[in-house]
């Protein structure tokens, strides 16, 4: 990930993220010039040597719609050059003695060199890093461990040094003008969290590789020489670190900036509490119809060092900021948006306080304004996911964070949201203790069962068996930790939160009782928090599955009161599905299932056609011994 770089002669610096490309020419003052036309927000950013072309691999927006891609921007002026062909792989601009060339990280931890012509790329040739490798360093595990599909990183100077880093291992060297002088002097295998943030940067000949530990807010940091040898130093920081021959720049905190020299471990302290003020007005009180949310407590920044020129660009990313003469200086973003781009950079700020626990952060990576209307399509990124439960909770957080706040504000408002980045992935159902430390966490950050109910129900759908085959192995729960999170579920609807401090241990084993549900229903008027639209959807299956034929007391509860008042237009539909996937399996309870339901139907609903025609269909599925809604036996 590289977000900021400086030209070859240090008068320039280019930064890329979420909101587009600023080119700030340094020198005795400071200008900006802008687009937004192309934007990297996990930082794919390079430079060839002459400074006169930039390589971006993100989106791009020319029309009313925007697109990945990787694109050629001409500078100083930033426009596009040439679009190429886009995909996952990283991809690098470089000048070696036969011209600039296009160099990329293949999934075979390979890179190939490209000749860039006419706005196409021409293969050139291919190295296999592994093989070519002058020499294997021993291995790394760095940080907190995690198995999950890391994602490929590629570094590589205007000069062509390049540092790669491949799934197993990473490489450094130099791309030349030809095979013959391609040149990759060592392999280091490198194990870290799959989520963990990993950056790499080269000063002269030594590679530098920063693994990121966010819960723990700190940089491990590995400087490897030429020859081989391996330096290690860990240091606070928010941010990954910057780095040039003689100095790096870390963020212990949100208020302070830290140049230490690599020679005699000096310090230079830089307080930048002020410049995290978010320029742009508060969002306005339209967007938090639950009220304010708690705002965030941490502030990353984006950090860049080359000699004297020490630049930090705020979390908000309005501005870039000039450390050593302390002057901040705007990038040009279009002002009439400020309060919308505040109102989503605050929301996953404070979405990262809850994540960074479970060493997850995520961005905001699409922001495409409507060329003739104010609206705004956005997407989210995730890092790659480790697999299991927490993997599970971290996407369904972040994939349900539109719904959980108004897009809305100052005139602009959210058209589409997307998600892109890494995925969840299921590893079989979760133990007792993998449960309590999910539980543990969430009371932590105020997060409760329901807030993930979108990802609960549909695993207990493939787990059932609704509509297609039962796949038992999607369960997200075994037995013990079922009853533990169903029972947590049922006690923060009641109580509008957590009434606990800590899991009693007693809830892994004390029955649960129409009581519970009973308390759960009259919650309802005083519950405030965000209500996920899917909580029937996941409460219906998780009783259905873990109380059988003793929840039908529990389901029935529900069923009528959706009947009466429903919460979510589908609650009665949910709860009449579980009830006939129960009921097919517990034929002697049909009868007063069918019952219950015809005295509903009896009293009416005040020409309620939804209402009705979900009684109906409930009572056709039940009657005939149907498995769920969507089965014909």
């Amino acid at each position: 990930m590289t977000h900021a770089i400086f030209s070859s002669d240090g008068s320039a610096l280019l930064f890329a993220d979420v909101f587009g490309v600023t080119r700030f020419a340094l020198g005795k003052t400071v200008k900006a010039k802008h687009t937004a036309k192309v934007s990297s927000a996990v930082g794919d950013l390079s430079m060839n040597a002459s400074a006169t072309l930039a390589l971006v691999r993100g989106r791009v927006q020319t029309g009313a719609y925007g697109s990945t891609a990787v694109v050629t921007v001409g500078l100083p002026a930033l426009g596009i050059r040439d679009k190429l062909a886009a995909n996952h792989d990283p991809h690098a601009i470089t000048t070696t003695e036969a011209g600039d060339r296009v160099v990329t990280l293949s999934s075979n931890d390979a890179l190939i060199v490209y000749a860039l012509q006419g706005g196409a790329l021409y293969e050139e040739r291919k190295l296999d890093l592994a093989a070519k490798s002058a020499r294997s360093l021993d291995a790394k595990a760095v940080g907190p461990q995690a198995e999950g599909h890391p994602h490929n990183a590629l570094y590589v100077a205007p000069d062509g040094r390049f540092v790669a880093r491949g799934h197993k291992a990473v490489f450094a060297g130099r791309v030349g003008a030809d095979d013959a002088r391609d040149e990759v002097w060592w392999r280091l295998p490198l194990s870290a969290h799959c989520s963990a943030e990993v950056t790499l940067s080269m000063a002269g000949t030594t590679a530098w590789i920063f693994v990121r530990d966010a819960a723990a807010e700190l940089v491990y940091a590995l400087s490897v020489e030429r020859d081989g040898t391996v330096r290690e130093i860990t240091r606070p920081s928010l941010a990954a670190p910057a780095v040039d021959d003689a100095v790096m720049l870390t963020q212990p905190d949100s208020h302070t900036v830290v140049a230490r020299s690599l020679t005699d471990g000096s310090e230079q302290r830089y307080e930048v509490t002020a410049w995290n003020a978010h320029p742009a007005e508060e969002p306005e009180s339209k967007a938090y119809p639950r009220g304010v949310p708690p705002m965030p407590t941490r502030f990353p920044g984006v950090l860049a060092v080359r000699g004297a020129q020490r630049w930090f660009v705020p979390w908000h990313r309005e501005f870039a900021v000039d450390l050593g003469r302390s002057a901040s200086h705007p990038r040009g973003l279009d002002a009439a948006a400020g309060p919308f781009r505040r109102l989503l950079l605050e929301r996953y700020a404070q979405l990262n306080e809850s994540l960074r626990a479970m060493h997850i952060e995520v961005c905001l990576s699409a922001f495409e304004r409507h060329p003739k209307e104010p609206r705004v399509s956005l997407s989210g990124w995730k890092p790659p996911l480790p697999t299991g439960l927490a993997g599970r909770v971290a996407e369904a957080l972040v994939q349900d964070l539109y719904n959980r706040v108004e897009l809305h504000t100052h005139g602009h408002r959210w058209s589409s949201f997307g998600s892109e980045g890494g995925y969840s992935q299921d590893s079989g159902p979760a133990s007792l203790d993998e449960v309590r430390a999910l539980l543990a966490w969430m009371i932590a950050h105020d997060v409760i069962p329901t807030d993930v109910a979108g990802m609960l129900g549909s695993a207990y759908d493939n787990g059932l068996g609704i509509p297609s085959a039962p796949r038992p192995n999607a369960f997200p729960f075994e037995a013990e930790g079922e009853r533990m999170a169903l029972r947590a579920a049922l006690e923060t609807l009641a109580a509008n939160g957590w009434a606990v401090t800590s899991i009693p241990d007693a809830w892994r084993s004390e029955p649960i009782t129409l009581d519970h549900a009973r308390a759960a229903l009259s919650g309802r008027e005083a519950f405030t928090r965000y209500r996920n639209r899917d909580t029937s959807h996941m409460l219906s299956k998780m009783i259905a599955r873990h109380l059988d034929a003793e929840g039908m007391p529990l389901l029935l509860a529900f069923f009528e009161s959706a009947v009466a008042a429903p919460l979510a237009h589908d609650d009665l539909r949910r709860f009449g599905e579980a009830i006939t996937w129960v009921a097919h399996h517990h034929p002697e309870l049909r009868d007063e299932v069918l019952a219950r339901i015809d005295a509903c139907l009896a009293r009416g609903h005040s020409g309620q056609h939804d209402a009705r025609y979900d009684l109906q269909l409930t009572r056709e599925r039940v009657a005939r011994g149907a498995k769920h809604f969507w089965s014909n036996a």
